[in-house]
């Protein structure tokens, strides 16, 4: 036999082996995948389902014996259920916003897995204060994968039309100052304020002072210093008719399209609303932290997020498993939610990808990484199990007409009062 036979036989096996190899490889990994088999119940709130729907489409790719299906209900918090009593309503998972977890958690002891163990291989990739709201005495009874910091959008070709810079807006007192200047040159409204649990200028300004409508002692905070110094900003605006209030991300999507608003304290979702619907005003907004209450002071806030709560009576427990990991660690999963929806994610891992790094070419900006930064210069909220009890007392007091109207520290010593006596109904 010549040379260059043995050569080529030689080069023949060792290509054999190769594919043999490959080929072992290929099967090992799809018997792993299609070890995750059976049906996944999910229960959430409407806003939430088609981003679960479209991570859960994902995880189908990958896993194609695994069906989930998605069952909206906007009650979920108030909703106990137990797999072993109720077949047919069961779910096994729950997607629930951070104000409603730990209300939740007590409501329904017997409903949620301890999963301390199993994100014990991740768990350095979630922020703390995410955790700790899903804990019980050192226990973890969910995953977070969302969150909402907040920020300033607001139009930059009237900020340069009037020759504002942004980078001399330091504090709250200064943006008051250019909100003169500007409402009066424009007439257009300068602030619009989102009533809602999440985005609401008095509750983002608490936690921007460390605070929310509970310390970290878990005690009810609204004669605190911090809550009375929000009141009083926000009574500033109010008065100088700076700050008007809204009811819906509608409404201010309208607002903008008319051009006829110059600022909002949003969430990352908004980034998503202003590129899909006004798409004509492309180089017309931009972004900028809060400003603080005090020079150099903390211009940081997030205040929302959801998780995803196991059933610990489920029957699919491996696969309900796997896709928690995945909707919390898939990058492909989380990038896609973030640039189609605003859906910004809780593992703070996925802000070191290139793609989260990149100019957004609407704003002319990395607008993802200043989100990112107020996110991990935030305080940790503590909302307890009574957050859903007061939350709307709360919001009945601080409405604009009442701090407009009235002095603001008889406007928190009446809201503690009427707090105190429905967690004492409870």
């Amino acid at each position: 036999m010549s040379r260059n036979t043995k050569k080529f036989l030689v080069f023949i096996l060792i290509s054999m082996l190769i594919l043999t190899v490959s080929c072992s490889k290929n099967n090992n990994v799809t018997k792993q995948e299609d070890t995750l088999k059976g049906e996944i119940k999910i229960a959430t709130e409407e806003k939430y389902a088609e981003q679960l729907k479209i991570t859960a489409d994902k995880f189908k790719k990958i896993h194609p014996k695994v069906n989930i299906e998605i069952k909206v209900d906007n009650n979920v918090k108030d909703k106990v259920i137990d797999k072993s009593n109720n077949q047919e309503n069961a779910v096994d998972i729950i997607n629930i916003e951070d104000q409603n977890v730990q209300y939740f958690i007590d409501k329904s002891p017997e409903f949620a897995l301890d999963v301390t163990d199993a994100v014990s291989s991740y768990k350095d990739k979630i922020p703390k204060n995410k955790l700790d709201n899903l804990a019980v005495k050192n226990k973890i009874y969910g995953i977070p994968w969302n969150t909402s910091p907040k920020v300033i959008l607001y139009r930059i070709d009237v900020f340069l039309n009037e020759k504002i810079n942004v980078d001399d807006i330091k504090t709250w007192n200064d943006y008051v100052s250019v909100g003169k200047r500007i409402s009066k040159d424009t007439g257009k409204k300068f602030l619009v304020n989102l009533q809602d649990e999440s985005n609401n200028f008095n509750i983002v300004l608490a936690n921007q002072l460390g605070t929310s409508y509970f310390n970290r002692d878990g005690k009810l905070d609204f004669n605190s210093k911090e809550w009375l110094k929000t009141v009083e900003t926000a009574k500033l605006l109010y008065s100088q008719e700076l700050m008007v209030d809204i009811s819906s991300k509608n409404e201010f999507i309208s607002l903008a399209k008319q051009g006829s608003v110059i600022s909002i304290i949003a969430d990352p979702s908004y980034i998503s609303e202003l590129m899909k619907n006004i798409p004509e005003d492309k180089g017309k907004w931009s972004i900028m932290k809060l400003p603080a209450f005090e020079a150099g002071g903390n211009r940081d806030s997030s205040v929302g997020g959801a998780n995803l709560i196991i059933n610990k009576n489920s029957s699919n427990a491996t696969a309900v498993k796997g896709f928690v990991e995945f909707m919390a660690t898939d990058e492909i999963a989380q990038m896609d939610l973030l640039n189609n929806y605003g859906t910004f994610p809780a593992n703070p891992y996925m802000y070191t990808l290139i793609n989260f790094n990149n100019i957004v070419d609407y704003f002319h900006a990395k607008v993802w990484n200043v989100f990112a930064s107020a996110e991990k210069g935030s305080y940790i909220i503590n909302y307890t199990k009574y957050f859903p009890i007061i939350k709307d007392a709360a919001k009945n007091a601080l409405t604009q007409s009442n701090i407009k109207e009235k002095d603001p520290k008889l406007i928190l010593d009446s809201l503690e009062k009427d707090c105190e006596n429905k967690i004492l109904q409870k």
